[in-house]
């Protein structure tokens, strides 16, 4: 059983300024999600290697997880050429996890009863993230081509806190976020280009917490505490052909992609 409370807030702001092209803008948002919910984990396994062995699992799972975030972000464009202008901007990021979660043996040790707490498997931590982005890129849209370049620097700072033994762990990261498209217009709604994106992904809670998950007990996990972040080269070639009074749309596209330092 389980149940899932979720909060989502949005605030966008902008401002043109009366030199063409020259705007700023503001963007957050903010969300909160509360989970909760408890299980049961009965299993019998046997095995036969050097004699028969068979071990039962009866074992009670509860979960109680708060997610918070809250993201902004600055933008400024000004015009800096003939069809050129360019954009600044700043993003801010923090991430809060406060996961608690715990197994509770029944049968034999507990009478059916869950009153066992099982320290391998039960574990309570407090994952915080933060982020620091800044960036620039330059647009360049001239007749039938439209063209962009840019790069940002991102630092990003994560803690976890084992509340039930008392030990911390913090670690950082310095990025480059490399950013390129081209787009050329064959004819008024038909375009070809071609999209490049670099970034990164931060590793989750579950995917760091040391703890050993036997939901599947023939195959146990454990999460690797000193997991790094990921970054993700992404390419994209694409083609579109939009028909406004047939209502007709047609978008093909090809993507790859490759991690580093995962």
């Amino acid at each position: 059983e389980s149940d899932e409370q979720n909060l989502i807030a949005n605030i966008f702001w902008r401002k043109r300024f009366k030199k063409k092209g020259r705007t700023i803008s503001i963007n957050a948002d903010i969300n909160s999600t509360r989970r909760t919910g408890d299980g049961f984990l009965f299993a019998t396994n046997t095995f036969f290697t050097g004699g028969v062995n068979t071990t039962r699992i009866d074992q009670k799972k509860t979960n109680d997880e708060n997610i918070s975030g809250l993201s902004s972000k600055v933008s400024y464009t000004e015009p800096i050429a003939k069809n050129t202008v360019l954009e600044l901007n700043y993003r801010f990021e923090n991430n809060r996890n406060n996961a608690e979660r715990n197994t509770l043996e029944g049968g034999v040790n507990g009478a059916g009863k869950y009153e066992t707490m099982v320290d391998s498997l039960s574990n309570h931590f407090v994952f915080n993230n933060f982020g620091h982005t800044g960036g620039f890129n330059i647009r360049y849209n001239y007749k039938k081509i439209n063209f962009s370049i840019g790069t940002g620097v991102g630092s990003v700072q994560f803690n976890i806190e084992d509340l039930r033994k008392n030990r911390n762990r913090s670690a950082n990261f310095t990025n480059f976020l490399p950013a390129a498209n081209f787009n050329y217009q064959i004819k008024k709604q038909t375009r070809l280009g071609l999209r490049y994106n670099g970034n990164t992904r931060n590793p989750s809670l579950q995917q760091i917490n040391p703890i050993i998950d036997n939901t599947d007990p023939l195959n146990l996990t454990i999460g690797n505490a000193n997991l790094g972040q990921e970054f993700r080269n992404n390419f994209e070639l694409f083609f579109s052909d939009y028909k406004v009074l047939k209502s007709k749309n047609l978008y093909l596209s090809a993507n790859y992609s490759f991690v580093n330092n995962a």
